[in-house]
């Protein structure tokens, strides 16, 4: 994978993870001087990576669905949440691991103790999320045409991903 198909990156436990276009994974254990490239996880588009620290793994998310967990960046596991949606957001914090289709306002919500389960969020097109301060907060596409677009909504989660408000 070239540095230009790199979609996103992660650190935990002295090791950098990169995923990228057509499942392609990276990783490196002296602070990012050198790399190396994991297992491909399938030919998807890795769109996010997150680290679990409840599973101990990073967890990455291809857009077809597919989840993938790794404890050292080079072997990977998968696992399919939901094939046939388009997803574009994973993110991760006390406990709780969301992921969300793009234009779907199904969504899916992960704990040690339920596994995925399906969560409801309001309107579609979600294109990024995160969590801190204790909430995940969504952002929702304004227009699917660059450069118009613009992030006109943000959904926030208090209660780990099963309720949602939107944002003020």
């Amino acid at each position: 994978a070239s540095s230009d198909s790199i979609n996103s990156i992660c650190f935990a436990n002295g090791i950098f993870v990169a995923v990228a276009i057509d499942g392609y994974t990276a990783y490196s254990t002296d602070r990012g001087l050198t790399w190396s490239l994991g297992d491909t996880v399938g030919s998807a588009f890795l769109c996010n990576i997150v680290y679990n620290d409840v599973l101990g793994k990073f967890v990455c998310l291809a857009e077809t669905g597919q989840i993938a967990t790794s404890a050292d960046g080079n072997t990977w596991e998968t696992e399919t949440i939901k094939a046939g949606a388009f997803f574009r957001v994973l993110c991760y914090g006390d406990g709780v691991m969301l992921a969300i289709p793009q234009n779907s306002v199904v969504g899916y919500r992960w704990t040690n103790d339920d596994g995925w389960t399906e969560i409801t969020i309001p309107y579609d097109a979600w294109r990024s999320g995160c969590y801190g301060a204790g909430k995940f907060v969504v952002l929702r596409e304004g227009s699917d045409i660059p450069p118009d677009i613009v992030l006109s909504k943000s959904m926030v989660s208090t209660d780990g991903g099963i309720t949602w408000a939107e944002s003020s």
